[in-house]
């Protein structure tokens, strides 16, 4: 018996009213939703419709989803009222969706229009994710979000009893600070952290969780770490890593993009690690369990040591 649907196409409110969904009901042993949309935005009628259901612990939207045909982030009070008691949410915007709404050359959006629409779904992206994530703080057990539309810090005011992977993507700013460092000690059985952040032009390195050791998640013991650019001194390392058993210091966008596209080299950053930076970090660590190790650096004199 299949537990998973996925619709594919665009879910027009305008269109589909009142038939979207229709099948729901009769799907008692249905999970997981899926949402394939090719570059569309998933209205709250049809949101409404899945998250009605208790059965429904699911919901995964593609990356072709955006927010950007949504113009009004989904009612606070009406989620709410649905208590989504979800186990699961996966949204992972297209990479490169903020470089497709803006001329780097020129300094300024492609088309006004167009950028008008792209700033306004991320405005619609923000609220929306956040009425419906803080309501699965007692029943989350993976999240996958874009770090531009994370609440941190209403997420850190509660707790996260049951959340094991977290996994941000999307774009690191200059101004993001340290907004991690209170929410992980609210996540008391996180093992699978993955920072698969990108760095705006000028920002460099940012340490995610600063560069002080963390006293407060100190109990958690993650079996599983990504972190893209990392800084060897990011407080990252400090967390008890001995339950490791993958590990990936890596790059986003990869660093091949930004050699070869002038494009995306003017949009973001490429703090690749030396291997002298790298090998320091793997010295620093205990890692009795890891199986699987990924690191993207640049040779040098250490290149042989690492």
């Amino acid at each position: 018996m299949n537990s998973h649907l996925t619709y594919y196409g665009y879910c027009s409110p305008r269109d589909f009213p009142e038939s979207f969904g229709i099948e729901l009901p009769y799907l008692s042993a249905l999970t997981s939703i899926t949402f394939e949309t090719s570059g569309r935005s998933i209205p709250w009628i049809a949101m409404k419709r899945c998250l009605s259901f208790i059965n429904i612990s699911s919901i995964r939207l593609s990356e072709g989803s955006t927010f950007e045909e949504v113009f009004h982030a989904w009612p606070t009070a009406e989620v709410a009222a649905l208590a989504p008691r979800l186990k699961s949410f996966y949204y992972k915007p297209y990479v490169w969706r903020n470089i497709i709404a803006w001329d780097p050359r020129q300094k300024s959006p492609l088309t006004t229009s167009w950028a008008q629409l792209h700033f306004q779904g991320l405005q619609v992206e923000r609220r929306s994710l956040s009425t419906l994530v803080l309501c699965m703080n007692e029943s989350a057990v993976s999240l996958t979000l874009p770090m531009e539309s994370v609440p941190f810090r209403e997420m850190a005011s509660v707790t996260w009893p049951n959340l094991l992977t977290l996994e941000l993507c999307g774009e690191l700013p200059a101004s993001f600070g340290t907004p991690l460092r209170n929410l992980l000690p609210c996540t008391p059985r996180l093992s699978r952290l993955s920072l698969k952040v990108s760095r705006v032009r000028g920002t460099g390195r940012i340490p995610v969780l600063g560069r002080n050791g963390l006293d407060r998640a100190r109990t958690i013991q993650l079996s599983s770490l990504t972190v893209n650019y990392p800084d060897p001194e990011d407080a990252v390392f400090t967390l008890d890593l001995t339950a490791l058993s993958y590990l990936a210091l890596n790059d986003c966008p990869r660093y091949y993009h930004i050699l070869g596209a002038p494009v995306v080299a003017s949009f973001y950053d490429a703090p690749i690690l030396s291997a002298s930076e790298c090998l320091s970090i793997l010295r620093r660590l205990t890692l009795p369990r890891l199986t699987s190790l990924q690191v993207v650096y640049k040779a040098d004199d250490a290149d042989e040591d690492l």
